[in-house]
């Protein structure tokens, strides 16, 4: 990115106060809840902005080697429901059931009838077939994706990723619209 000074100059002003505010609430965390989780996930955001606008080299001289190499994150946006009730909540802002991410094992991203993921807890069940059955991310995925989100009466699908770079784009529909950029750079975009 360094043909996009504006983003560089952006990033270089933002950071800074990021990882200000993540140290405030790391010591300030009896005001809200889950405050060293939340300095945490602040400060890997940090760290992964910086990687995104700098570069990977770039950040592995700031930060050390060891979490650069395993911090994952999730993000999931949502299209919505179409003639959902008014009212109604999805799955997509519930950790554990539209999004999870676990340095420790997988960030993961569903996409699907938000109900059934609610009821299955879908992104934190298959962050925890990788952490304690060993499952690949594919495999995890699969598991959950395939096998139980059908047999509670669910469709959808997830975006897996685990620490090493696995990624695992796994659906039981007809189609899901789905991308990725690999570390070479190149994307991925398929539906």
């Amino acid at each position: 990115m360094k043909d996009y000074l504006v983003l560089r100059v952006i990033a270089k002003l933002m950071i800074p106060f990021m990882l200000v505010f993540a140290l405030y609430v790391q010591f300030h965390g009896d005001f809200g809840p889950g405050g060293g989780f939340q300095a945490g996930v602040i400060t890997a955001a940090a760290i992964i902005f910086y990687a995104i606008i700098f570069g990977l080299p770039a950040a592995r001289a700031v930060v050390p080697d060891r979490l650069v190499e395993t911090m994952v994150a999730a993000a999931t946006s949502t299209g919505g429901l179409t003639n959902k009730h008014a009212g109604r909540i999805g799955d997509s802002p519930i950790i554990g059931a539209g999004t999870y991410a676990d340095n420790a094992s997988v960030a993961v991203s569903t996409t699907g009838i938000g109900e059934v993921f609610l009821r299955t807890v879908a992104a934190y069940d298959i962050a925890a077939l990788v952490t304690y059955r060993g499952l690949s991310a594919h495999q995890a995925a699969e598991e959950v994706i395939m096998r139980k989100l059908p047999a509670a009466g669910g469709r959808g699908g997830a975006i897996v990723l685990d620490r090493r770079g696995e990624l695992a784009m796994v659906f039981n529909t007809e189609r899901m619209y789905r991308g990725a950029i690999r570390a070479d750079g190149n994307p991925e975009v398929a539906i």
